[in-house]
């Protein structure tokens, strides 16, 4: 079982899954950052360690972004934009993942039956 063969397994499906996976990943992302950003959240002093934690791709860019020359408010958007991404790859991972052990739980139900 190699990621060609589950690609092409997921490719030949009626429903592209793991696009729809990576959107709501993009769509939790986006809201739980934003929810954070408005709702008064620290964003450059004394950041909680669960958001440090969950938002880590967003702090990261934005940082970068705000020592790059952009103002805070564009800095903001590009952190919440990273944190959508991120999130969008860590689901659209976890649904890949799944999907193996789904296979090779099938394939090996199907060797167990042809012994």
């Amino acid at each position: 079982m190699n990621i060609g063969s589950l690609i092409r397994l997921n490719i030949t499906m009626k429903r592209p899954i793991g696009l729809l996976t990576a959107a709501a990943g993009f769509a939790l992302g986006i809201t739980l950052a934003s929810a954070y950003s408005l709702l008064g959240g620290g964003y450059f002093l004394s950041i909680p360690r669960w958001a440090f934690i969950a938002f880590r791709p967003g702090f990261f860019m934005g940082y970068t972004a705000y020592d790059s020359g952009l103002s805070v408010a564009a800095s903001k958007a590009v952190g919440v934009f990273a944190v959508g991404l991120a999130y969008a790859a860590l689901a659209a991972l976890a649904r890949f993942a799944w999907f193996a052990l789904k296979l090779r739980r099938q394939s090996a139900a199907l060797r167990k039956n042809s012994e």
